[in-house]
């Protein structure tokens, strides 16, 4: 990640932000869990966070913030190329209140470090999903 902290460097393929997540009881953790994979069969996946102790990535891990409800991460392996396509696949876990909130509505940004193509015929580089788990 640049010095800013805001853009990828050369190792960092994207810095991904998933915020708007509040209303969770974890905890903040700058080494959350986070599980990765991807949809092109044989390819690897590989997402981390910078460790401010030793400079290097840690691999599955994220960095959480419970009052914004923010999840961020590096993308440190090369997805998107050619034609056929693949989607990254993240998973975390919170743990949610007890008592049903209303509904939030997350956002997903991606600070990629190449060009993105947006011709009309090319699928979207990105969409999300969430399930939502109702208290009962």
């Amino acid at each position: 990640v640049s010095p800013g902290g805001m853009e990828p460097d050369d190792h960092v393929k994207a810095v991904v932000t998933i915020a708007g997540l509040t209303g969770t009881l974890t905890a903040n953790n700058a080494a959350h869990p986070i599980l990765c994979h991807t949809t092109e069969k044989g390819k690897a996946c590989s997402v981390g966070t910078l460790s401010s102790t030793t400079g290097d990535f840690v691999l599955n891990t994220a960095n959480w913030n419970r009052e914004t409800g923010t999840l961020k991460f590096s993308v440190l392996s090369e997805h998107q190329e050619g034609r056929d396509k693949s989607e990254l696949v993240v998973t975390f876990n919170v743990t949610n209140r007890q008592i049903a909130q209303t509904a939030i509505h997350p956002t997903v940004a991606i600070c990629a470090n190449e060009d993105v193509n947006t011709d009309a015929d090319e699928a979207p580089i990105l969409s999300a999903s969430a399930r939502i788990i109702l208290a009962g």
